[in-house]
């Protein structure tokens, strides 16, 4: 027959103790459990936390680093790099063949407003004044002018020639294919050809550094070139001493001398 312990029994109370001991182990073991999981919990969400932090300073960085490139290639985009070579061969005699050969190492297509090529004598020396002190010193110029106006192409004077073109000279990207203009057959005197002379070239873009240009009056002196000015600044006196026109120039000896 089963034993019914009374609730006063020393014997019932010591086994309600006994499971009541249990219940609150078991209740701490869960919350220990419960405290590790939620210590996992924090420690994975800080970590989280960290890492989200660096991967959006890493994303920052790159979007740094992406508007930079963009704008690098913005800047890239309006800046003008020409190359400019001049080619002088030996013809009959005194007389030579001169061209120009230019390549345009900018990321756009630009456009030629003018081609101009002068050939000075042996002690020549580049400077802003040098058809109003020392015009002598000019044996022949050529220029090649797009698109030139009525009022100033064609012109020829025993030392000069400025020739009109409605051939349009366009230069494509960088990697693209240079482009070769000829100013003829030149004859020069025997004696300046004999002392050497040096052969300037230069190219003008319609592309400015602000705006485009445009060839707008003749040339203030026998053999300089045309005056080229920004478009909005064409009808202003004086406009070619102060335009910022894209443009670039090669000069070479001729005969070229050789190195001992």
């Amino acid at each position: 027959m089963k034993k019914v312990l009374d609730k006063k029994d020393p014997e019932h109370l010591d086994l309600t103790l006994k499971r009541l001991d249990t219940w609150v182990k078991a209740i701490a073991i869960v919350s220990g459990i419960f405290g590790l999981l939620l210590t996992a919990l924090s420690i994975w969400n800080l970590f989280t936390q960290r890492e989200l932090s660096f991967a959006q300073r890493e994303l920052a960085k790159a979007q740094q680093l992406v508007l930079q490139h963009q704008a690098e290639q913005a800047e890239a985009k309006k800046e003008l790099n020409l190359g400019v070579e001049v080619i002088a061969t030996p013809a009959q005699g005194n007389e030579v063949n001169i061209s120009m050969r230019v390549t345009n190492y900018s990321v756009r297509t630009v456009h030629i407003s003018m081609l101009g090529m002068r050939i000075w004598k042996k002690n020549w020396t580049s400077a802003d004044d040098i058809f109003e002190k020392h015009p002598e010193l000019l044996i022949y110029s050529a220029s090649k002018i797009v698109n030139c106006p009525a009022n100033i192409c064609p012109r020829e004077s025993p030392k000069s020639r400025l020739i009109g073109t409605q051939h349009r000279i366009i230069l494509g990207p960088v990697g693209g294919a240079p482009v070769t203009e000829s100013f003829g057959t030149v004859s020069i005197p025997k004696g300046d050809l004999k002392a050497g002379v040096s052969i300037q070239a230069i190219a003008y873009l319609v592309e400015g550094i602000k705006e485009e240009c445009t060839v707008v009056s003749p040339p203030r002196f026998e053999g300089a070139f045309p005056v080229i000015c920004e478009v909005s600044k064409k009808d202003q006196t004086d406009c070619g001493k102060k335009s910022e026109c894209a443009y670039e120039e090669a000069t070479q000896t001729y005969p070229k001398t050789e190195n001992k």
